[in-house]
């Protein structure tokens, strides 16, 4: 199938909003970065962003095996989770002079909640709990009414409760694709309107890191529980808004032809997405945090002005990271997940 820009550049600007944020969270204060307003409007869609473009193109993954897509997903979501893992662990045992691999910490690092990427787990666990209930009950409805039984009545699956919806999101709007198109232009205000309504409620607190929500239904206590489903309505309707939003402007914007280059340049990583989240966990995160804060200078311009350009020259470094590790098979199977 031949590749959208349009969706690769929302795909590269989704990528670089969370360099932005991960950047405003390293290297601000403790917490500060709550108060920050480019922080927390990020963080109103940048993660169901995410969800919502991998809903998009879903539905062409249905055409394969689940043998060749289990295969496929494994490979790109869940190999490289190990090897990081291992990684880092050989990393942090050597500098602390010691390492360690006997049986118990094996079986750790094989561990789901040992491998430094959540988000690669939670999109694994959404392809696969929809693709096979696409395939067992083929009715859409079903599969949604099934799928959202099943995350909000399990006591883990806190992230799938916030995750899962936007995925289905993505996939319920490639269905009516014909219909954003129809009214491009009118609803691209009326979401604009919506979204910068919302985000005057919004604060940084409600983010899935701090409010998370029970299941339903608790089977370990026979309870149920509505804590904090006012904050999860609330994350849930602002992502959904902001999704459509980026979605229907992004889409503006290549029917019209405007602002080429900064386009271009968000097509060109947005190819390169999962590589880019994979690496800036070791650069950005445990590196450069050690040695750059900007704790004197006004947060206003560290947000707007400083952190955009320092995010900007971050991709910049890992793309010429994920070019030299293309190069070679093993290490771009390994790393990055790609055939």
């Amino acid at each position: 199938m031949k590749r959208l820009e349009y969706i690769d550049a929302l795909r590269g600007w989704a990528i670089f909003t969370m360099i932005l944020g991960h950047s405003i969270q390293q290297f601000n204060d403790t917490h500060c970065f709550l108060q920050d307003r480019v922080f927390s409007t990020i963080y109103a869609f940048h993660m169901p962003l995410f969800f919502f473009l991998s809903g998009l193109l879903f539905k062409n993954s249905l055409k394969q095996s689940p043998a060749n897509f289990v295969k496929k997903k494994v490979i790109q979501l869940i190999l490289p989770s190990i090897v990081w893992a291992l990684i880092f662990y050989l990393v942090s045992s050597l500098a602390a002079g010691t390492v360690d691999l006997d049986f118990k910490n094996i079986k750790k690092l094989v561990s789901p909640s040992s491998w430094p990427f959540w988000f690669l787990v939670e999109l694994f666990k959404s392809y696969l709990l929809l693709f096979f209930l696409y395939k067992i009950f083929k009715n859409q409805a079903v599969v949604f009414i099934i799928a959202l039984s099943v995350v909000f009545l399990i006591h883990s699956q806190s992230l799938q409760r916030f995750l899962i919806p936007f995925f289905m999101l993505g996939i319920m709007t490639k269905d009516y694709i014909s219909f954003f198109e129809k009214h491009l232009k009118p609803l691209l205000i009326g979401f604009f309107a919506l979204f910068l309504t919302l985000l005057f409620f919004w604060k940084g607190s409600y983010t899935i890191y701090f409010s998370e929500f029970p299941e339903v239904f608790s089977i370990y206590s026979h309870q149920f529980s509505l804590k904090n489903y006012d904050i999860a309505l609330f994350r849930f309707v602002i992502g959904l808004v902001g999704c459509i939003f980026w979605f229907l402007l992004f889409k503006y914007i290549n029917e019209r032809q405007i602002i080429k280059a900064p386009m271009k340049w968000f097509t060109t990583i947005g190819k390169e997405t999962l590589g880019i989240y994979i690496i800036q966990k070791s650069l950005l995160e445990l590196f450069l945090t050690n040695y750059i804060d900007f704790y004197s200078v006004p947060n206003w311009i560290t947000s707007l002005v400083i952190l955009p350009i320092i995010s900007i020259v971050i991709i910049q470094i890992i793309m010429f990271i994920i070019h030299l590790i293309n190069r070679n098979k093993t290490a771009r199977l390994l790393l990055i997940g790609k055939e």
